[in-house]
């Protein structure tokens, strides 16, 4: 799921790339896998119609430094609380991410990028808990139903 939402950034933020072709090779690869790779695109590969974005090795790596920072901060108390999403842009500003865009652009694309992907997750992490909540919720009722038929 990260190799996929690392694609879609660089799509959701494609014009803000423009035609650079030093950051766009940076981010992105047409390479092919063999069929006994075991790299995280592999199920990209095995799902791919053309037109999703394969990322580089760099790229995957950036964004995965984000993601294990992400599931840190969710796995703390404290994590839904009104201010979660700054403290969580806090946390990012602090990494050093070097590896991808050209020098000219990382200054304002990789910021960009990490913006965007925690934006994502976010989004992801409110749908997963209120899901819960609402199951929580079908399942306390459900058991209150047996007990009042008993």
């Amino acid at each position: 799921v990260v190799y996929d939402l690392a694609g879609y950034v660089l799509h959701s933020r494609r014009n803000l790339i423009g035609s650079c072709d030093e950051c766009w090779k940076s981010l992105t690869t047409n390479e092919e896998l063999p069929d006994n790779s075991s790299f995280p695109n592999r199920l990209v590969v095995l799902r791919d119609k053309g037109g999703l974005k394969k990322v580089t090795p760099n790229m995957f790596f950036e964004i995965s430094l984000i993601q294990k920072m992400l599931m840190k901060h969710f796995s703390e108390e404290g994590c839904y609380i009104r201010d979660s999403f700054e403290k969580g842009i806090e946390k990012a500003s602090t990494f050093m991410i070097y590896s991808i865009c050209c020098p000219s652009h990382r200054a304002t694309l990789v910021p960009s990028f990490v913006y965007e992907y925690i934006v994502i997750r976010f989004r992801f992490q409110e749908k997963w808990k209120k899901n819960e909540e609402v199951s929580k919720k079908n399942s306390q009722r459900h058991q209150s139903r047996k007990l009042s038929k008993m």
